[in-house]
């Protein structure tokens, strides 16, 4: 180092202590900075992203009935997820899926209208999935697994459920999830619509699919 006027006249053991204490300083401040920059890449790393449903997502219900199998595709899917996701998604924190009940197309204005009062559109708009817990399995090169449980809510009702969902991440970021959801109507208080003065009579278990696509909400 540099020789001033009092360094000069320093002793040589207190010249070598105040090396000493001058070098011990350094180093801490080195380590307390790593420590540092490595705590906020930590944070940054484990910060959640959130993900919007996209306009190329669909959700569709299929059934039976007493005259043929039938299906109602949902007229929007709105939702939303928080994950960790970049070349691979490592967690899902948070996610909702609302859609709402009046939105059911079914390609027939009888079973539309049956469906709606089915599920008490009037008196319960909106039909609610809230994710409480997930788990990514081992997937393939592909894609990934996640094992879920949530919280339906339908016709005023809620329930827990579980389903495991195929998904991957896409080249553009993007995070394509696809998979099935068996309902009981009768568990929600639904009945099961009929029509042609009962002649028709759907079954009491249904099916809901999902394919979604989200993007990062930053990005839209």
């Amino acid at each position: 180092m540099g020789s001033t006027p009092e360094y000069r006249y320093l002793h040589s053991n207190e010249r070598q202590q105040l090396n000493i204490t001058l070098e011990a300083m350094t180093l801490r401040s080195i380590l307390l900075t790593a420590l540092l920059l490595t705590m906020l890449t930590g944070w940054q790393a484990d910060t959640p992203t959130r993900f919007v449903f996209t306009e190329a997502s669909a959700l569709w219900v299929t059934g039976t009935s007493t005259v043929h199998d039938w299906r109602c595709n949902a007229a929007q899917v709105d939702g939303w997820l928080n994950t960790n996701a970049g070349e691979a998604l490592t967690g899902i924190t948070q996610a909702e899926v609302t859609v709402q009940a009046d939105g059911l197309e079914c390609k027939n204005g009888t079973m539309d209208k049956k469906t709606r009062n089915a599920l008490k559109a009037d008196e319960h708009p909106t039909i609610r999935y809230e994710l409480t817990a997930a788990e990514v399995l081992p997937g393939t090169e592909k894609g990934f697994r996640v094992q879920t449980t949530g919280r339906l809510t339908l016709a005023g009702q809620t329930h827990t459920v579980t389903a495991t969902v195929q998904g991957q991440v896409t080249p553009n970021g993007q995070i394509r999830l696809m998979g099935e959801l068996p309902i009981v109507m009768s568990d929600y208080g639904i009945n099961p619509p009929t029509a042609m003065l009962g002649t028709l009579k759907t079954g009491n278990a249904v099916t809901v699919h999902f394919e979604v696509v989200a993007a990062p909400a930053s990005g839209l």
